[in-house]
């Protein structure tokens, strides 16, 4: 019996953490393909909305009267905690989470800003800090904030990179021929381009409704009911004020909430964003099998350890995989923030903080699917090989035809002379020649070959080619 003997090191890796000595590969492998969502689900970013939330609620209670007038010079003073909260202040900042505010992330938020305002003109209002609120309020539009910037600035843009290389797709090669299948057989001819432009028609319905989603944000006190609020202010209207408050982040404001936010618009985004992704690992997984049947060509891509000759599918290998794990993520946030016990419970605050791993990973997997796409270039040879190998896929087009001819039974004929049987384009037009029809119906299934009867799948492909490239350009100027 054998025993197992550890493996002895002398360095220590966990007591500084480097791309290199990091849990997570979004944080460590991919860390610099990723480097900008740092500033949207990490904690620090998460942190300074959560200041930038609570500044501009005090300077709001002022304009409200709540509080005294600001001068400009307070109001200025104020925003600059947010604008310039760095890696120095976030340090202060945790230090007074572990040391004063008992691991509580908002209570340090709170009590950082009252530190800041200790010794200044503006000490006077230091009590009306996160007035009245919940640590919900400041949270969910710090939170939701983040996400919208994040869908605006780092997840639509290569996802319309992916969209565009496929309207392009579709054009370059809407008259290259290739092989259809249906249930793994050979089926009816198409073009690479139309099978492209299939799929950039498929992207673009999901992400014009994900461009299109707005957020929503709440800021309603404990219970959602601004009880505190108006029991102090009952002349104030809450209601009014938290609506334009919370419209300032560019968020759609929920008055009709319990503690927390009602998550329905995140939900609903995320599930739009699993429909692409399932959408792009179906391409991925047939471009993989394009490549594997030598009809698309690799200019590059991963190196075997022990093969030289090889050129690996890795950037179809690694969206499939990528793109699967976020869906994952996705599909537990959608289930675990649909509900919540009562009127709170904490559970879904570890959750959202997943947020930036599904980001992450939809992110990784366009970027890699599109460096694949870029790597790619159909073998038309290869391609028109494949058809005329399978002279019995116009068949079907011949019964087609012979239906309207008044041929009798033409699909039974057809099943009797190609059903599990090898036959030549030669064959099948001596079958064409001895049928007792019209002459002009004759040439017309003499015509028909593997090669070129396509249909309207050229057309198609150019029509849709058009389509995704307006809507590409449309939703890159809207976020401009």
């Amino acid at each position: 019996m054998s025993v197992h003997t550890p493996i002895k090191y002398n360095q220590d890796l966990s007591t500084i953490l480097t791309p290199g000595t990091a849990i997570s590969i979004l944080d460590g492998r991919y860390r610099d393909r990723l480097r900008s969502l740092a500033n949207k689900f990490s904690e620090a970013s998460l942190q300074r909305a959560r200041i930038a939330m609570e500044v501009r609620y005090l300077i709001a209670l002022s304009e409200w009267g709540a509080v005294r007038q600001f001068y400009d010079r307070e109001r200025k003073f104020l925003h600059l905690l947010y604008q310039d909260f760095g890696t120095e202040e976030f340090d202060a900042l945790k230090h007074i989470e572990l040391t004063e505010a008992r691991r509580a992330d908002v209570k340090a938020v709170e009590l950082y800003i009252k530190g800041n305002l200790r010794g200044t003109s503006l000490e006077d209002v230091s009590e009306m800090v996160h007035y009245a609120l919940t640590s919900e309020d400041p949270t969910n539009i710090a939170l939701m904030s983040l996400t919208q910037q994040a869908v605006r600035e780092d997840y639509l843009p290569p996802l319309l990179d992916v969209m565009e290389k496929l309207a392009s797709m579709a054009e370059v090669y809407k008259r290259t021929a290739m092989l259809g299948r249906t249930h793994g057989r050979a089926a009816q001819p198409s073009t690479f381009g139309k099978e492209m432009a299939v799929v950039a028609r498929r992207v673009e319905k999901w992400v014009s409704k994900i461009y299109s989603t707005q957020l929503e944000g709440k800021l309603t006190g404990a219970i959602g009911n601004f009880t505190d609020h108006y029991a102090d202010f009952p002349d104030i209207d809450w209601i009014e004020f938290s609506e334009q408050f919370v419209s300032s982040f560019g968020l759609v404001p929920n008055t009709s909430t319990t503690q927390i936010l009602p998550y329905d618009e995140v939900i609903d985004l995320f599930g739009r964003m699993q429909d692409v992704n399932e959408v792009l690992i179906g391409l991925a997984t047939d471009m993989w099998r394009y490549v594997s049947d030598d009809w698309v060509l690799l200019k590059r891509g991963g190196i075997s350890s022990v093969m030289a000759q090889k050129i690996n599918p890795e950037d179809y290998e690694r969206p499939e995989g990528a793109l699967e794990i976020a869906n994952n993520d996705l599909g537990f946030l959608r289930r675990k923030l649909s509900k919540s016990r009562l009127q709170r419970d904490l559970s879904n605050s570890l959750a959202t903080r997943k947020f930036g791993d599904a980001f992450g990973f939809s992110i990784l997997g366009y970027r890699s699917l599109l460096q694949g796409l870029n790597d790619s270039d159909p073998d038309v040879d290869k391609m028109q090989a494949a058809l005329r190998e399978h002279p019995e896929i116009i068949s079907s087009m011949m019964q087609t035809i012979l239906r309207r001819a008044g041929l009798e039974e033409p699909y039974e004929a057809l099943q009797e002379q190609t059903r599990g049987k090898k036959v030549s384009l030669e064959d099948l037009g001596r079958f064409a020649t001895n049928l007792d029809v019209d002459p002009e119906v004759q040439q017309k299934l003499l015509a028909l070959n593997p090669e070129t009867s396509y249909g309207l799948a050229s057309r198609i492909a150019e029509r849709d080619a058009r389509y995704v490239a307006g809507v590409v350009e449309e939703i890159r100027e809207g976020l401009q």
